[in-house]
């Protein structure tokens, strides 16, 4: 394939098949992370990665291409959004039997764990009250210091 050929005269597959390296570099630089650790093998995150960057082709706006100074940056960072928002929904949806909805994963992630305690209380607070074992719950919140009068609960 020519590298010489402007982006707009690429067909689909042309394109899906350019990026295609884009996508198994993103994606063995998710397998190394924590967040990916145990869940995932490198094959399905690159077949999630690879599943993100068809659909990011599909949904690409020509017109806001042709209006960048730098169509290739333009367009890897578009791709490699697309690309990183599959692998990680990809993720979080294989990774446990609780699902919190993206948008709360999303905020955990933007503060770099400054939730983390809040976390943890949900998910005591989620499981024990499954159990109905409010001592072993109030021993809990005691071990990671969680304020237990700023957890409700129905009884």
């Amino acid at each position: 394939m020519p590298d010489d050929k402007p982006y707009d005269q690429y067909t689909r597959e042309e394109l899906i098949t350019k990026f295609l390296p884009l996508v198994e570099n993103i994606a063995r630089k998710f397998s190394t992370t924590q967040q990916a650790s145990g869940v995932m093998s490198i094959n399905d995150i690159i077949q999630e990665g690879s599943a993100g960057l068809t659909k990011a082709v599909d949904r690409l706006d020509w017109e806001t291409l042709e209006q960048s100074e730098d169509v290739e940056k333009t367009l890897k960072s578009f791709l490699s959004k697309r690309i990183k928002g599959a692998i990680r929904r990809a993720i979080d949806k294989n990774r446990g039997d609780i699902r919190i909805p993206e948008h709360k994963l999303n905020e955990i992630r933007k503060d770099n764990g400054k939730d983390q305690k809040w976390l943890q209380c949900f998910l005591i607070v989620y499981f024990y009250l499954l159990m109905h074992n409010l001592q072993t719950m109030k021993t809990l919140c005691i071990k990671y210091l969680i304020n237990l009068n700023l957890i409700t609960y129905n009884y």
